[in-house]
């Protein structure tokens, strides 16, 4: 009886072992790889950013341009019409 539960034991250890060790090698790798893909996006992102603040101000830059514009057609108008 006790040699069948010795046996028993050891297949469960010989089994659970390896187990063990592919499940810890295969969730190390599946960190790299999140890892990885969240820098990856993190890149994107902050390029993204960039954009849009460099939108932003090139939008600010094009309304004060037109805010001159017009000041200039106005004193164009003003000087023709004296």
């Amino acid at each position: 009886m006790s040699e069948v539960v010795l046996v028993a034991l050891i297949s469960g250890i010989c089994t659970a072992i390896p187990s063990l060790i592919a499940t810890f090698v295969m969730n190390n790798k599946t960190m790299e790889v999140l890892k990885y893909r969240i820098e990856s996006l993190e890149a994107k992102t902050e390029k993204h950013n960039n954009v849009v603040e460099r939108t932003f101000k090139l939008e600010e830059d094009v309304k004060n341009a037109q805010y001159r514009i017009n000041d200039l057609k106005d004193d164009i108008d003003s000087i023709r019409n004296n």
